[in-house]
């Protein structure tokens, strides 16, 4: 060597592409099918998504607690087996008393409760929740959640592309450095046209109010991931979990769809009732 220090390459802007594809060419094909399946099969993996998330959320904010972590796992379970029996109402009142109980023992123990450990039940078990509500529908409940998956998946795929293509200002720099304003607009882009193509596949009578949910929905995406990006930064961890292989846990990959479902769910609802949450996101 010449004495002069080599300069290491700088880091590629796509290193980790090859990761995201190769875990949605496994992932997505596997989640469509069991949406179109539905029913028992839909719900289990709504439950496991809700196990599987409160064990990371309990791993980062409650040090892998088991009390906190039995608590998160079961109220999340037992959710979607009361949502399945279209029990809705106790439901909701077993996530408030599961929220309850969480908060309830961290007083108990003396410990401060933060905004993260007051959060932990809900974000855990509202979710799965919202998605099988959603599939539930007996004329409407597939096509909601294909235009969901749809408009989660076409957002994450465009903000990752026009983020990286376009660059520019960041939308949040001390919370998530990669992301860019030129993401969330390269997003609803995204969403929209994956909105639009899914209502123009279901012969939806309305095309613009999806189209523009579509876009709301991307930004409420956006924000789950930052959401997510946030606390992993509070808790100094670089990934939520080791499920993916090279890619982190389960809430590394679906923190966008989980505030994106309960979002979709609440939309619905507001529209045509708990029983009609699918009809009433989607027909306007």
């Amino acid at each position: 060597m010449s004495g002069l220090a080599q300069r290491a390459p700088p880091p590629s802007r796509w290193r980790d592409l090859g990761v995201r594809c190769a875990s949605a060419a496994v992932l997505i094909p596997l989640v469509l099918i069991d949406a179109w399946v539905g029913g028992f099969w839909f719900a289990m993996i709504a439950a496991a998504i809700g196990a599987i998330a409160a064990r990371e959320w309990c791993r980062m904010v409650f040090d892998s607690d088991l009390v906190q972590t039995v608590i998160h796992t079961a109220i999340a379970v037992a959710g979607v087996a009361l949502a399945v029996e279209d029990r809705y109402g106790a439901a909701l009142g077993l996530v408030l008393a599961g929220w309850a109980a969480s908060l309830v023992l961290e007083l108990a123990r003396g410990s401060r409760i933060n905004r993260w450990a007051a959060v932990g039940v809900p974000y855990v078990a509202l979710p799965p929740l919202a998605l099988v509500v959603l599939r539930q529908h007996p004329e409407h409940g597939l096509t909601a959640v294909l235009f969901l998956f749809a408009v989660v998946w076409s957002a994450d795929t465009a903000a990752y592309f026009f983020g990286r293509l376009i660059g520019g200002a960041k939308l949040w720099p001390s919370v998530s450095p990669n992301k860019t304003w030129a993401g969330l607009i390269g997003a609803m882009t995204g969403a929209a046209l994956a909105g639009l193509g899914t209502a123009l596949g279901a012969g939806l009578p309305a095309m613009l109010p999806v189209v523009l949910i579509a876009a709301v929905l991307a930004v409420v995406e956006q924000g789950g991931d930052l959401f997510e990006s946030a606390l992993k930064r509070a808790h100094g961890v670089k990934d939520a979990g080791r499920l993916i292989p090279g890619h982190g846990g389960l809430l590394d990959r679906v923190d966008g769809l989980v505030a994106a479902a309960v979002a979709a769910a609440l939309l619905g609802i507001s529209r045509g009732g708990i029983d009609g949450a699918a009809g009433g996101l989607l027909v306007w």
